[in-house]
């Protein structure tokens, strides 16, 4: 069985930018801000990536429509 690697990852931010991940987390049931921030960094990701998608379908329709003009 191959155990996780724990990775520590530090960033700073102000109380009132805790607070309000503080309340998301909650919001969304977490238990541990650890757990949240992996959910949203991976989350977030994803979301990006289908926006980078869309958005070459988008071009590559553009680009067919100009051509056939």
């Amino acid at each position: 069985m191959i155990m996780p690697r724990n990775t520590e990852v530090r960033m700073r931010i102000t109380k009132d930018q805790l607070d309000r991940i503080r309340m998301s987390m909650q919001a969304k049931g977490f238990k541990t801000l650890s757990g949240y921030m992996r959910y949203s960094c991976l989350e977030y990701n994803q979301y990006l990536e289908a926006k980078i998608l869309e958005n070459n379908k988008l071009l590559k329709e553009i680009i067919s429509i100009i051509k056939q003009k």
